[in-house]
């Protein structure tokens, strides 16, 4: 089973490597939540409400510092995967013939998808899945710019506090016989570590920018030459003259794909235009 990690047009292709023991085995768009902890204890599900933790008791991947007692102070939004959701019913692969409901405590992290750029039924649908990386408004409105968090490094993830941030372990079975964890953490882990995944959206999160800058001399000129050229211009510039800032997105993505890094993993990122810019897919 391979993954693609999806941002708003970022995606990648890893190959599962726990594929093949779920083969053999039969049987919500805001930007604030709770922080929530989960340890093993029959049936316990801790949460800390914004009211008591806010984005400046968290450091950048999510670490939890300090609580601030003062109630006057001022709460903001805290980021979570919003791509994500929980699921209780499900296969355990403790009782692998047995379908049942778990307790929320033991809900499994829905965290990759179904490959929904693949026709359903093809090789590649059967043989992917997607992770999307959210875009985050909080930071700008002024051009896409996606989450440099590793899944399950962000402020609100769903945390296991016996399995940690960074690994990816597999509880029960959904969806089709796919493996879920516990917690916000991905397969994504098993190939990317929290420094290289940023530093890759950190990219693509920069070429946005300098693409979608409205007051470029490549905004201005096209205004005023599609004006007196009733739209002409612009198809003959993309084509013949300069190319169109997005377009440097892409080319940014496909040197990215031809990294021995990404084809060693088997990692392929998706055009961002496919997903209209409001995630990045892997």
């Amino acid at each position: 089973m391979r993954y693609y990690f999806s941002l708003p047009f970022f995606a990648q292709i890893v190959q599962c490597p726990h594929h093949k023991q779920a083969l053999t085995i039969r049987g919500s768009k805001g930007a604030t939540h709770p922080i929530r902890t989960r340890n093993m204890e029959p049936g316990i599900l801790r949460e800390h409400s914004p009211s008591a933790v806010n984005s400046d008791t968290i450091s950048k991947h999510g670490t939890e510092l300090p609580e601030v007692q003062d109630s006057n102070y001022p709460q903001k939004p805290v980021f979570f995967n919003y791509h994500e959701f929980s699921e209780t019913y499900y296969i355990d692969l403790s009782l692998p013939c047995n379908q049942i409901e778990h307790s929320e405590a033991y809900g499994l992290c829905i965290t990759h998808f179904p490959n929904i750029y693949a026709p359903m039924g093809s090789k590649v649908f059967e043989d992917t899945r997607i992770v999307r990386i959210p875009r985050r408004y909080e930071t700008t409105l002024e051009y896409p710019d996606f989450s440099t968090c590793l899944p399950g490094l962000e402020p609100a993830a769903l945390i296991n506090e016996q399995e940690g941030r960074t690994r990816f372990v597999p509880h029960g079975i959904f969806d089709n016989r796919e493996l879920f964890g516990y917690s916000s953490v991905s397969p994504l882990s098993d190939f990317f570590t929290e420094t290289e995944f940023e530093e890759i959206i950190t990219s693509i999160n920069e070429n946005m920018c300098k693409a979608s800058r409205i007051y470029s001399w490549f905004n201005l000129l096209t205004l005023v030459a599609d004006m007196l050229t009733l739209g002409l211009w612009h198809w003959l510039s993309a084509r013949y003259i300069t190319p169109d800032p997005m377009q440097e997105v892409e080319d940014h993505i496909a040197k990215l794909n031809e990294l021995p890094a990404f084809k060693k993993r088997n990692i392929k990122i998706l055009s961002p235009r496919r997903s209209g810019y409001l995630s990045v897919c892997a």
